[in-house]
């Protein structure tokens, strides 16, 4: 409780990062999968301590050396909201849904500006196109102006569970997989996707 380990060959040998204090009940942890030095995660205060501070979104541009904006110091988080997902989206640019917004940075967390207010879950995007796709409960949307506004394209009876972009049709396209299946967007609309 309270603290992450970190491996840098595969799972052989595992390492505590420095820094962490058991104040933290820690949810989810989201890291880029091209530079690992860029981490966020989302922690509650434990039980025993009232301060809010210790309760949020925390990012890290040192591989978890320290975590807090690098303005606010160690215990400042991003933002008091627990972050429903992250998208690491080019070297420079971050977005994070959280339950009431969406900030996003440009400078490698320097800064962070909410861009938008949707309840979304899940996203992915695309730089070479400059496109997002994002979901709901049961509801696909994209925006083409980096998360400022965003376009409804799908909804569906059940749960959506996940979207993924894959090569598909000559460019990036989503697939979204719910308990009825999984779809394609394919024309403007997403159809089952077939073997």
């Amino acid at each position: 409780p309270g603290k992450i380990i970190k491996s840098i060959n595969g799972g052989i040998n595992w390492n505590y990062l420095p820094q962490q204090y058991a104040i933290y009940s820690l949810i989810r942890i989201f890291t880029d999968k091209v530079n690992s030095n860029r981490i966020v995660t989302t922690a509650k205060t434990s039980s025993g301590s009232n301060d809010p501070n210790y309760t949020g979104t925390l990012f890290s541009n040192n591989g978890g050396q320290t975590f807090g904006t690098p303005f606010g110091g160690y215990y400042k988080p991003v933002d008091f909201e627990l972050a429903e997902d992250v998208l690491f989206y080019d070297a420079n640019k971050i977005i994070i849904l959280l339950p009431n917004k969406i900030l996003k940075t440009e400078n490698n967390g320097v800064t962070w500006n909410q861009v938008s207010s949707p309840n979304f879950k899940k996203i992915v995007g695309d730089p070479s196109n400059n496109i997002l796709f994002a979901t709901t409960e049961n509801s696909v949307y994209n925006s083409v102006d980096g998360g400022v506004s965003w376009q409804f394209l799908y909804s569906n009876n059940s749960i959506i569970n996940s979207i993924v972009l894959i090569d598909y049709l000559g460019g990036k396209t989503p697939i979204i997989s719910t308990e009825e299946g999984v779809f394609v967007l394919k024309n403007g609309n997403f159809t089952w996707l077939s073997s």
